[in-house]
């Protein structure tokens, strides 16, 4: 029996879609930082339904509900917006934990369409939309994504109390189905604790050599992704065909593009110099960047790329392209380098190796990139914030 006069607890409930091919997507991220501050505030408790692919089969430790949905990888990946409903799991999860606020993580997501349906002018929750990303205008699922942000997306955003999204486009992209007092920026943030420059090369390298190959003479870039189309990995591998043999790339991640990148680095002969790394835990992670000369991405577009701000948290500076998600990180001669299309692989190729030559510059920009992540990109940041949401619209 609670104390007299003890504060009630708000009650959090965060729902997110997490899929086979993104076990370390910045979503997931977020969710398990937003998740542990939670359990630590006295003023809330917090409550997790995750959605998963049949193919999905790791469980999650920290999540105490689960619900499979039984569509394609593919289908999961690239088109969320055509999932079945998933509103009984919904409704239930709401109404069981007797919830205050419900959080999701897309108008893509199918949890946040159910949501829109159930919830009314008296509804008694608040909901709250974290927008991490959007598709450019260059693919397939750009049209349907379009088509739905205006036809479905636009009630799901009049629906929720606020909207988060991580980047300042997004914001202009969103308010007009929101209005201006409804939307907030929030950087998602890099946990600066891990992600950090480590002292102890020598050892590391040896570690490290029989798989990377890596000599004292040697320049390793390194990728951090899914390896998916919107990675644009093949602009990478293209500009490995312009570098000498001086230069490694190391790919880490999974994801459907495999196949054909790793066939395209065969023929073109350039498998000796590229090396899949496959999903590695954020540990060696953290240790591969020690080594790393460069982070190069050729992505063609983000909502926040945390694998960028992840290399700069670790004193690496990044070349990569100039698109929304990057620019709002990356001060292009900071601590890394813009380039103008995300399919120039020769700009790549010329700004790799201006800036391998040059270690004072990188030394300088990998101490500005630190800097900036510990000022502007941490977990902190986005937690406070995130929490100062939820208590503006309880209070509202």
């Amino acid at each position: 029996m609670a104390a007299i006069g003890a504060k009630k607890r708000k009650r959090i409930g965060i729902i997110y879609e997490s899929f086979s091919l993104e076990r370390k997507s910045g979503i997931n991220v977020y969710v398990k930082a937003i998740y542990n501050a939670l359990k630590e505030e006295r003023d809330f408790s917090v409550k997790l339904l995750r959605v998963r692919s049949n193919s999905d089969l790791i469980s999650d430790e920290y999540c105490e509900e689960e619900l499979t949905s039984y569509m394609p990888d593919v289908i999961h990946n690239y088109s969320h917006f055509l999932l079945p409903t998933i509103l009984p799991a919904v409704h239930s999860f709401i109404n069981n934990n007797r919830l205050d606020i419900v959080h999701t993580q897309g108008i893509q997501c199918p949890s946040s369409r159910d949501i829109s349906l159930i919830k009314k002018d008296n509804s008694k929750f608040k909901f709250i939309l974290t927008q991490h990303g959007f598709p450019a205008r260059h693919d397939l699922a750009t049209l349907l994504g379009e088509t739905y942000l205006a036809v479905v997306g636009r009630e799901i955003l009049r629906k929720a109390d606020h909207v988060i999204v991580v980047n300042n486009f997004m914001k202009k992209l969103m308010m007009p189905y929101t209005g201006r007092g409804k939307i907030s920026v929030i950087y998602n943030g890099v946990d600066t604790r891990l992600f950090r420059p480590l002292k102890n090369q020598d050892e590391l390298r040896r570690k490290w050599k029989s798989k990377l190959g890596i000599l004292e003479d040697k320049y390793l870039l390194l990728f951090v992704g899914r390896l998916s189309p919107e990675k644009n990995i093949f602009t990478l591998l293209r500009m490995m065909q312009l570098l000498d043999r001086r230069f490694k790339l190391a790919i880490v991640g999974d994801g459907l593009m495999y196949g054909p990148l790793f066939t395209f680095a065969k023929v073109t002969k350039i498998d000796d110099r590229v090396v899949f790394l496959g999903e590695l835990p954020h540990r060696e992670i953290v240790e591969l960047y020690s080594m790393t000369t460069l982070g190069v991405s050729a992505t063609l577009y983000e909502g926040f790329s945390l694998s960028v701000a992840e290399a700069l948290a670790c004193g690496v500076p990044v070349v990569c392209p100039r698109v929304q998600g990057v620019l709002e990180i990356v001060d292009d001669g900071e601590d890394g380098i813009l380039i103008r299309d995300s399919r120039d692989y020769k700009s790549f190729a010329r700004e790799v190796k201006r800036l391998a030559k040059n270690p004072e510059l990188r030394r300088e920009m990998g101490y500005n990139g630190r800097r900036k992540v510990e000022r502007n990109f941490n977990f902190d940041n986005m937690i406070n914030q995130t929490i100062n949401i939820y208590r503006r619209v309880l209070r509202a």
